[in-house]
């Protein structure tokens, strides 16, 4: 199935349990599948998550979830 860029990455933050730059989130993204189109994909992923009220840049270029889930916060 094919995932927008702001699902593929909300999934990966919550596998991840916290905060990850754009250049991880596209390596990661790239092993698991995802296939991108353009010539920037890590642009393509900033812009992404920087309009989507789901992410929070908690430094440059690096962005995690807005509301975790607290059930699985340890």
């Amino acid at each position: 199935m094919d995932r927008t860029i702001p699902q593929a990455v909300t999934l990966l933050l919550r596998e991840e349990g916290g905060a990850l730059h754009v250049n991880e989130i596209y390596n990661r993204l790239l092993e698991g599948g995802f296939r991108f189109t353009g010539q920037n994909p890590t642009i393509s992923i900033a812009v992404s998550l920087n309009r989507n009220t789901r992410f929070r840049k908690v430094a440059p270029g690096t962005f995690d979830l807005m509301i975790r889930d607290a059930s699985k916060a340890s």
